[in-house]
């Protein structure tokens, strides 16, 4: 793992460190606080978000509907594309238990952020969630079923 990849998994982890706590006022500082046209595209979300009042607006709807949330990433790929710019490419699992449903639901879907590299750390300034198109979802899906056990009972 290259110097770029460890730094940006840093931030990842406290990424994921804030969501697991409902943190969004820690989670806005992972962000580039000089960045004034932050881009954000959750794979719920119908459209993209270009500002900091749509962000935190959906930030805290999200805060509103959540009563658990963990995240889990891997396959981590890095790119510097400018001296304090680079890009990342992960895969993300969400597992989290919210308003409208009576059990945990969970998903896979895959990232693609830019960062820029400020002092202390590398912080987000481009962010978004590419889900898995249906068939090869439920095709993963089913594979995943079939490698468990059957439950006893």
């Amino acid at each position: 793992m290259n110097n770029i990849t460890q730094e940006i998994e840093l931030t990842l982890q406290e990424y994921r460190g804030c969501w697991s706590r409902l943190d969004f006022h820690r989670l806005r500082s992972l962000w580039d606080p000089a960045e004034t046209e932050p881009t954000y595209l959750a794979e719920e979300h119908a459209t993209a978000l270009f500002n900091w009042e749509g962000i935190e607006a959906y930030w805290e709807a999200t805060r509103q509907a959540t009563r658990s949330i963990r995240l889990e990433t891997w396959n981590l790929r890095t790119r510097l594309i400018a001296d304090d710019l680079a890009t990342a490419l992960y895969d993300m699992r969400w597992l989290g238990e919210f308003a409208g449903y009576d059990g945990p639901i969970g998903g896979d879907t895959r990232v693609t952020a830019i960062f820029r590299r400020r002092t202390e750390q590398w912080r987000f300034i481009h962010y978004v969630e590419a889900p898995l198109a249906p068939i090869v979802y439920f095709r993963k899906s089913y594979e995943r079923f079939g490698q468990a056990p059957p439950p006893r009972g």
